[in-house]
């Protein structure tokens, strides 16, 4: 009797193990990264499942599909009618157990857990309210138990079910979220540093991914929010962007948004509003499992302040840092955290020249001593150290582009990209081949030593190329495409509306420049409407530059082709919405005719001849260096 009970236990364990497994994969959409296969947390997972017969049976009392729980949360939700949070059931993150919010019904409680931001904690404390085995664990268990069940998520309701329980005051939604900053980091050190993760990142396939190549890498990777089409790739949870999880696209006004070091107030709030059992809380956690989960919470936030700065001062540059911010900007604006957090925490680029993954530097064989040269690199210069105003050297075809910004900048960049084998050039909407080139080295002049980057700019074999743009028209596609940004707009408005032309040109003349004098202006210019002589040593260098019209780009595009420094088919095809048109096209003789139409009638509709004065003087030192005619625009201005 006692070998049949045996056999059956056996039996028992491997369907146990079975039923994990198959309800496990089954419902969790494979990451991009790395392919779908058992990872060791799942084996430490499946090992779990077979450490003894004793808690294997009682597991199998936890997993089979519960009905009192998800009576009780229909029941609770079924009163309530007229509510504005409709879910359809057809949202991605609705039925996925690892994004749907947890529900504790007897709490009238929603939590969502959104990776790396404290979701093993908040699910722990999940489990430990539902009685799980697993929630003392910091492993995977606790997630996978989880995520098992069929009465722990809103997505086990029914969409009409889960639209009360969002618009039902009495229930307490909660959500968790983290700085982008900090969360991708943590990301990168956990699934990527100790898991193994995103492999595919990485430019050497013996070694794991740099943090610039990983951040290069999910520049180019899709979110819920973007087109199905713009990129190949799907974001990983653990870096997919924080609106993503629990319908906080859609619900945000439903939940209460705590930032991850104020972990300690929710907890104590959920405790004094009753919506969670102060037992639970008051014991059982830390490494010893006798401290308070408020004390636990407390001593991490003061135990990692410091130590994240350092991390982030570690892994950081100003370019990835800059690229961070872009890639979520929208969760730092949905959930108020500020983009400049982390600012003075992190070196200038350059700086982490150790950290860059072994690229050592090339050196250049090139004309003569610097020394014999009257225009020399001192390596001091602003322009040289700035990674977006150094100039992009382009070795195998022996170019130096200068890319200022409003000159063309972009299709400038794609078309570098393209040529060096970039894999987000061919994107003509998102700013991701911006921080691609930055974030690569070897393709800057400031890659090179000063007295190598001086050698460069005087050797004749290398062409040197700055597209530049007259003053008054750039000014004014500067002011259209910046003023869009309700943040850029505020410094100039003092509200959320959009200043006039007018108010934004009186402020900009008031503004320095790189050659202006120290404190002559109310604050340094931006980029898109600063001075052109401030990019590239245009100022110091000019002479050593070919200086393009941004009107006459087909002809400099014809003129890389016939000198052999850009392959035909690159210039002939790829280009466009479609994607199958010629670079040409953006600048061929027609569409640079009907651009000056429309730049005239812009020009006439937005200048005054006082503020074409003002323009005119500010920028006059552009207007004289690159030969624009002063009064170009005078006879489309009225008074």
């Amino acid at each position: 009797m006692a070998v049949e009970l045996g056999h059956i236990s056996l039996a028992l364990s491997v369907v146990v193990t079975l039923y994990v497994i198959h309800d496990t994969f089954s419902w969790r959409p494979p990451p991009p990264c790395p392919p779908l296969s058992l990872d060791m947390s799942q084996l430490d997972w499946v090992r779990y499942q077979q450490q003894g017969l004793a808690e294997e049976q009682q597991l199998v009392n936890r997993l089979q599909p519960p009905t009192q729980p998800l009576q009780t949360a229909r029941q609770a939700a079924g009163h309530l009618s007229g509510n504005t949070f409709s879910v359809s059931g057809d949202e991605p993150w609705f039925k996925d157990p690892w994004r749907s919010p947890l529900i504790l019904p007897e709490q009238k409680l929603v939590i969502c857990s959104v990776p790396k931001c404290g979701s093993t904690t908040l699910r722990r404390l999940v489990g430990r309210m539902l009685q799980s085995p697993h929630w003392q664990s910091n492993g995977e268990a606790i997630h996978y138990w989880l995520a098992s069940r069929h009465d722990a998520h809103l997505g086990d309701l029914s969409p009409q079910e889960a639209s009360r329980v969002m618009g039902d005051p009495a229930w307490r939604k909660i959500a968790v979220v983290r700085h982008p900053v900090t969360r991708t980091l943590s990301a990168y050190q956990d699934k990527v540093l100790r898991a193994g993760w995103g492999q595919s990142y990485s430019s050497d396939p013996q070694r794991k991914p740099t943090f610039e190549e990983f951040v290069v890498g999910l520049l180019g990777e899709r979110g819920c929010m973007d087109d199905v089409n713009a990129q190949t790739k799907t974001l990983n949870e653990h870096w997919q962007h924080l609106q993503c999880f629990c319908g906080l696209d859609k619900f945000q006004s439903a939940y209460e948004v705590f930032h991850l070091d104020d972990a300690p107030n929710m907890v104590k709030s959920l405790v004094d509003s009753g919506h969670l059992l102060k037992p639970m809380v008051d014991s059982g956690w830390g490494e010893k499992g006798n401290e308070s989960l408020f004390r636990y919470l407390s001593a991490n936030k003061l135990e990692t302040s410091h130590h994240t700065r350092k991390q982030v001062n570690k892994y950081y540059t100003k370019v990835v840092l800059d690229a961070i911010k872009m890639k979520y900007k929208e969760d730092m604006d949905r959930f108020g955290f500020n983009p400049e957090e982390f600012d003075d925490a992190v070196k200038a680029a350059g700086d982490h020249a150790g950290d860059s993954g072994g690229i050592a530097e090339s050196k250049l064989s090139a004309g003569q001593p610097a020394a014999e040269h009257k225009l020399v690199v001192s390596g001091l210069e602003t322009w040289f150290s700035d990674v977006w105003r150094t100039p992009l050297l382009l070795r195998s075809q022996k170019l130096v582009v200068c890319s200022i910004p409003m000159n063309a900048a972009k299709t400038l960049r794609r078309l570098a990209g393209r040529l060096v084998g970039s894999p987000v050039w061919i994107d003509p909407v998102s700013p991701y081949i911006h921080y691609w080139l930055a974030s690569k080295a070897e393709l800057h002049l400031n890659d090179l030593s000063p007295s190598e980057a001086t050698e460069v700019m005087h050797n004749p074999e290398w062409r040197k190329l700055a597209v530049v743009h007259h003053p008054v028209p750039r000014l004014l596609a500067a002011y259209r495409a910046r003023m869009s940004d309700p943040a850029v707009a505020r410094d100039y408005s003092g509200s959320e509306e959009v200043p006039s032309f007018a108010v934004f040109v009186r402020a900009v003349v008031k503004e320095a420049g790189c050659s202006d004098p120290p404190g002559s202006g109310t604050r340094n210019m931006r980029e898109q409407w600063g001075y052109q002589h401030c990019f590239c040593g245009l100022r110091q260098l000019a002479p050593l530059y070919e200086a393009v019209h941004v009107d006459d780009l087909a002809t400099l595009v014809e003129s890389l082709v016939n000198d052999r420094r850009l392959p035909e088919q690159m210039a002939t095809s790829g280009w466009g919405n479609s994607s199958k048109e010629p670079l040409f096209s953006f600048h061929d003789n027609a569409a640079i005719a009907k651009r000056r139409d429309e730049i005239k009638r812009d020009i006439a509709l937005h200048y005054t001849k006082e503020l074409l004065a003002l323009v005119k003087e500010k920028y006059s030192v552009d207007i004289e260096l690159f030969g624009f005619d002063p009064d170009k625009y005078d006879g489309f201005v009225n008074s």
